[in-house]
């Protein structure tokens, strides 16, 4: 059933990123709505059989995506010229999503592939005639360590603000992406945290987020022997994004003339960190506080002892192989900050057309239960 608002118009969609776990999800949702779509999905070698296996296994999407093989930083993202130039002709909206995504990746790597990849793409979408639509996914640590409010349509300059290589590169890749805003129908999306999807729980890969849920309600369920948490006077926020409410947004939004030109930050940006807390500990609201002073968590963050830990090779090994935790999300918590992230644009062209995201805590137990239930699964946690 199409949401009201879709247009009715054949598609040639050119697709980086699939098949990753986002990637696969957007695609159902713009075959889901449309009447007529044919989508390339760019693949690299190493990933085909992979690929061809999730589109030949899937009912939905066997008839509408063609594999072909080539590599974003590549010239011509390694394609040969005949097939460029039917492309070029045929091609009427392009989704980037190919992206390392790690936040401990190698400097070289996440240049190569976020920022030289992007810059390839745009020159190949600069070769399509048709072009109604390109939407580039960012991330919502574009923007850097930033206090106050997060303007949608605006980017800073100053890559000192990012942490490592992931966040200095998804800013310039952004930056790139703005400067041919006078000369490509560009759409930016910056999603929150992603997770598993809030109907069913499924989850590709047990990374991110999922790494905290599995000491709480999601594995180990630590909060039974924990009280209930109340960082005082901390105004941090968790942004959340469930995959399904995101790939429902993106195929809305890059069907929208109007969206063009904009971006959209999409999730829920307004879950406090004690009302996280709460929902991953299992707490009550009319349980008493252990109450942390927001002062008191600072002085501890930029601490000698702590900033010790941090350069401690076995402590980082540690926490790396044996609790799984990616070290620079810790690296990272001096810069946490409480930054405020405007959906200005969400309630001006998602709202109207019924897509809102779904509160964390509505669906939460749905995520858990799906964690709890596969956390021994080796695929979900590689």
């Amino acid at each position: 059933m199409l949401i009201e608002g879709f247009k009715i118009r054949k598609k040639s969609v050119f697709f980086t990123g699939f098949p990753g776990f986002i990637g696969k999800r957007l695609i159902k949702a713009l075959v889901s709505q449309s009447e007529q779509i044919k989508i390339y999905a760019l693949v690299i070698e190493s990933v085909k059989s992979k690929a061809e296996k999730e589109v030949k296994n899937d009912p939905v999407l066997k008839d509408e995506i063609q594999i072909i093989i080539g590599d974003i930083t590549e010239p011509n993202l390694g394609l040969d010229s005949g097939l460029l130039i039917k492309l070029t002709n045929k091609i009427t909206d392009i989704f980037h999503l190919a992206a390392i995504y790690h936040l401990e990746v190698p400097k070289k790597l996440a240049w190569d592939v976020n920022v030289k990849g992007t810059f390839n793409v745009l020159k190949f979408a600069l070769k399509c005639k048709n072009l109604f639509s390109f939407t580039h996914f960012s991330s919502m640590v574009a923007p850097g360590r930033a206090k106050g409010q997060v303007k949608e349509d605006e980017l800073n300059t100053d890559v000192s603000l990012h942490n490592n290589h992931y966040e200095i590169t998804k800013h310039v890749s952004e930056y790139l992406v703005r400067k041919y805003s006078d000369r490509l129908p560009i759409i930016i999306i910056r999603p929150a945290i992603v997770i598993g999807d809030s109907e069913s729980g499924v989850t590709d890969k047990f990374d991110g987020a999922y790494h905290i849920f599995e000491l709480t309600k999601g594995g180990k369920d630590i909060g039974k022997y924990l009280p209930r948490i109340n960082i005082k006077d901390s105004n941090l926020r968790i942004p959340i994004a469930p995959v399904d409410y995101l790939a429902k947004s993106v195929a809305y939004i890059s069907d929208q003339e109007g969206c063009i030109g904009h971006t959209f930050h999409l999730g829920e940006f307004r879950l406090y960190v004690n009302d996280f807390f709460d929902i991953i500990l299992g707490k009550k609201s009319n349980q008493s506080r252990l109450i942390i002073p927001n002062k008191l968590l600072n002085l501890i963050i930029h601490s000698p002892i702590y900033r010790y830990l941090m350069v401690n090779k076995f402590f980082r090994l540690v926490l790396r192989k044996g609790l799984q935790v990616p070290v620079e999300i810790l690296d990272s918590m001096d810069s946490y900050d409480t930054a405020i992230f405007e959906t200005k644009n969400n309630k001006r062209f998602l709202e109207p057309a019924g897509i809102k995201c779904p509160k964390f805590r509505e669906y939460s137990e749905k995520i858990f239960k799906f964690q709890r239930e596969n956390r021994k699964n080796r695929k979900l946690r590689r």
